[in-house]
């Protein structure tokens, strides 16, 4: 439903899913940007050059969504009988309380720091999943659908509790995009990246928290070949897309060989 077309209901239904993930998954609000250019994507071509046309349908949109999502906070609040829960939930997901080992960066880095400095690192950490939001909608501006797999891919590999099904879901709408294929040239570096991290990671978690003969550097140097490759991956095919969108507007024509040279046309 998220990338459905730009009729009335359509654009109802969509902003309802997004706010229904926010509301599940606090993170998901990041992708707003993009499906809103998404929404204004077959807008009249008069409309589109317009100022007023893009804040009206921006107000529009971000009070839709908002309402909606304000609305099932609010239920949720009924039913709980108070509102703690946002702490307990939103909170959770933006100081990360939590320090049980796992596949993402925090919590490592929240054990070795000094208490003082956590709140500060906190916001810089949560800041940094959210700086790529609106970068990320404007520079795929003309590709929305990839903006928002792009975006999910980062969500994933920033947030406190990252897990194998949020690689799992992001991979899997990588198909979608295959014509990207040919322009990529990471692919072999990702994908043995991400094997030797699915194969170590329950072997140094044995090691480490049932024999006691690893420690903690061992389980984390893995997460971070493991964060790696999801890094390697996404830079990879923004460059493929960026590869793509060249070649349709010049042509496939090179000026250069393998050498760097100017190409030479020999007919024998």
């Amino acid at each position: 439903m998220l990338f459905s077309g730009p009729s009335l209901l359509s654009r109802l239904s969509s902003l309802f899913f997004l706010a229904l993930a926010t509301y599940q998954t606090l993170y998901m609000f990041l992708l707003f940007p993009a499906l809103h250019l998404y929404l204004l994507q077959n807008a009249p071509e008069k409309c589109r050059s317009s100022r007023k046309f893009h804040i009206a349908r921006l107000v529009i949109h971000l009070g839709i969504f908002g309402g909606i999502l304000a609305a099932l906070v609010i239920g949720s609040s009924v039913i709980m009988g108070s509102w703690s829960f946002i702490r307990g939930v939103y909170g959770f997901a933006v100081f990360a309380p939590d320090l049980t080992p796992n596949i993402g960066l925090f919590w490592y880095f929240f054990t070795e720091m000094f208490e003082q400095f956590r709140t500060f690192f906190t916001w810089i950490f949560f800041l940094n999943i959210c700086i790529y939001s609106v970068p990320v909608s404007i520079k795929l501006r003309h590709d929305p659908p990839f903006a928002i797999f792009t975006l999910l891919s980062l969500i994933t590999i920033f947030k406190p509790y990252p897990s194998y099904g949020d690689v799992g879901f992001y991979l899997s709408l990588f198909p979608i995009w295959k014509r990207l294929y040919p322009h990529m040239r990471q692919s072999l570096v990702v994908v043995v990246m991400l094997l030797v991290a699915a194969v170590l990671f329950p072997i140094l978690w044995k090691l480490w928290i049932e024999v006691g003969s690893a420690n903690a550097n061992f389980f984390y140097a893995i997460t971070l070949v493991f964060v790696a490759s999801q890094v390697f991956f996404v830079t990879d095919i923004m460059l493929a897309h960026e590869k793509r969108e060249w070649h349709l507007m010049n042509g496939m024509k090179s000026d250069v060989d393998a050498n760097g040279k100017a190409a030479e046309l020999l007919l024998d």
